[in-house]
């Protein structure tokens, strides 16, 4: 029994260690598992950093897995957020070089900003939208502006690359 991916699925939410508190594995880890299990392609996706993106480049290159680079950033979407207010978050995923660029500028900037405790909104990574794709997960707000309200916000920053995934009542 064959065990290669046969669906052209591949994970782009993927968490190594360099995620503290979040991702276990490291990302060679994550290049030698997705191999085993018959995946061609693996997304590296760390929250707010790319730290491990070398690693997870030599490592792809020794499995022979297709690596695709990207972070996911917590948004901020008002100027000052308050405790509670839901997570909104977006992966952006690296199409090409100028794409790999933006990822890390977007991904500096957020540790910059969290270091800072200052908020990260769609507006400041306006600028990194070239040669990447956005994937936006929202979440119900108690009040204040609807989710389509936030989607469209980045629609206009990434236009087409841009994708959502709206989670009710958490």
């Amino acid at each position: 029994m064959s065990t290669r991916n046969v669906r052209p699925f591949v994970h782009l939410r993927v968490l190594s260690s360099y995620s503290l508190g979040h991702g276990l594995s490291t990302p060679a880890d994550v290049c030698r598992h997705a191999r085993r299990v018959g995946f061609d392609t693996v997304a590296l996706t760390d929250v707010g950093g790319t730290y491990g993106l070398v690693e997870f480049h030599r490592a792809a290159r020794e499995v022979g897995v297709k690596p695709i680079y990207g972070t996911l950033l917590v948004l901020d979407w008002g100027q000052s957020p308050a405790p509670g207010d839901p997570l909104q978050t977006v992966i952006l995923l690296a199409l090409d070089r100028a794409g790999l660029r933006n990822v890390c500028a977007a991904a500096t900037l957020s540790a910059t900003r969290r270091e800072r405790r200052e908020a990260l909104t769609v507006t400041d990574i306006e600028g990194f939208a070239d040669g990447v794709v956005a994937i936006a997960g929202f979440s119900a707000p108690p009040e204040g502006p609807s989710p389509r309200h936030y989607f469209f916000a980045l629609r206009e920053v990434f236009g087409e690359r841009v994708f959502a995934e709206y989670r009710a009542g958490l």
